[in-house]
């Protein structure tokens, strides 16, 4: 990706026989160019997050979580520790690791998010 631009470069996958990374221009699904394509709204963007890194100076390495909506970018969360890639979710976990605790964070809110929405559709009269 051009951090000047916003242009795309190809995404890259796991190659179904393990060995390596291939690379995927167009999304798997909707078949929208990935390769090529420049993200909207690119400018403001990253105007947002290098005014995020300045502001939480000195941290030098902050893996910022940005998402693109109508009304412009928003700041979802600053990693002062990156995630791990995805892969590291769903490998089998360590010997004496008994859970992960990013998957038993998502499972939690996983389960609040389905409380919640039990108890509005309980609250609508019918």
């Amino acid at each position: 990706m051009s951090i000047e631009t916003g242009l795309l470069a190809a995404a890259g996958r796991r190659r179904k026989d393990g060995t390596g990374v291939e690379p995927v221009t167009h999304h798997p699904i909707t078949g929208m160019e990935i390769e090529g394509a420049v993200l909207p709204g690119w400018e403001a963007l990253r105007t947002l997050a290098l005014r995020c890194a300045r502001l939480f100076r000195p941290l030098r390495t902050v893996g910022w979580d940005i998402a693109l909506t109508p009304s412009g970018p928003v700041v979802v969360e600053g990693n002062r520790w990156w995630d791990p890639p995805n892969d590291a979710l769903l490998a089998p976990l360590p010997p004496g690791v008994s859970k992960h605790d990013m998957l038993e964070g998502a499972r939690k809110l996983r389960s609040e998010a389905s409380q919640q929405r039990e108890a509005k559709r309980r609250a609508i009269p019918t």
